[in-house]
């Protein structure tokens, strides 16, 4: 057992030899791909949604520069669905000290106000993603 674990822990040293582990930086890898485009972002939202389903630990930061990314390409109500869906998540699982997060919520329902009456008033069903 001991030899066992001891290989494994020497294949995965070797794999990260030369290479510093710690200068990843996954969210700023995300972010750039949702900044690149409309297509980045949307394929960013889905994953931000699996992400919070799966109970990863999304800083805040990371859901306004989303916010601030759905307002400058003027993302529509059903396409920010994802965004709103996982900052509630977020919310959910670690409610203390994001109560900011509302306010980027209340501001994206500001934005999309206007659609959202529209759909209201003419008695139309949001379309599905």
């Amino acid at each position: 057992m001991t030899q066992t674990l001891s290989s494994a822990l020497e294949v995965s040293a070797s794999l990260a030899d030369g290479f510093d582990v710690t200068a990843i930086n996954p969210w700023g890898i995300f972010l750039r791909i949702a900044s690149r485009n409309e297509e980045g972002l949307h394929q960013c939202l889905q994953w931000l949604d699996i992400f919070a389903l799966s109970a990863v630990d999304i800083p805040d930061s990371v859901v306004e520069r989303l916010k601030s990314l759905t307002d400058r390409f003027k993302i529509s109500v059903v396409e920010t669905y994802p965004l709103i869906h996982a900052t509630f998540l977020c919310v959910w699982m670690r409610s203390l000290g994001r109560q900011q997060l509302f306010g980027m919520i209340s501001s994206v329902h500001l934005r999309l106000s206007a659609d959202m009456s529209r759909y209201l008033n003419e008695g139309e069903v949001l379309p599905t993603m």
